[in-house]
C-alpha cells in the first residue's frame, strides 16, 4: 500500500521490516542449487537510500523481498 500511494519513506521501513523478519526463517542453501544474488542488490538499496533516492530503494527492496519469498517457497513448501 506504501508503494502504491508513494509513501517511500514508509514503503523502505516496511520492506525493511519484512526483510528482517525473513531473515529469521531464511537460509540461503547450498550454491551449486541456487543462485541468490539478493544480498548484492541489498547494498544498493542501501546505497540508493543513502543518496536520498527512496523510489529506488523501495523498488529494490520490494524485488529483494519478492525473490526471497519466492526462493523460500521452492525450499520450504510447507513453510516455516
Amino acid at each position: 500500500m506504501a508503494l502504491s500511494t508513494k509513501d517511500y519513506e514508509r514503503a523502505n521501513g516496511l520492506l525493511k521490516q519484512g526483510l528482517v523478519e525473513l531473515d529469521y526463517f531464511y537460509q540461503p542453501h547450498d550454491p551449486a542449487t541456487l543462485l541468490d544474488d539478493t544480498g548484492m542488490h541489498l547494498v544498493l538499496a542501501d546505497a540508493a537510500d543513502q543518496r536520498g533516492d527512496l523510489t529506488m530503494a523501495a523498488t529494490i527492496r520490494r524485488n529483494i523481498l519478492g525473490e526471497r519469498l519466492r526462493l523460500f517457497g521452492k525450499f520450504h513448501p510447507q513453510g516455516c
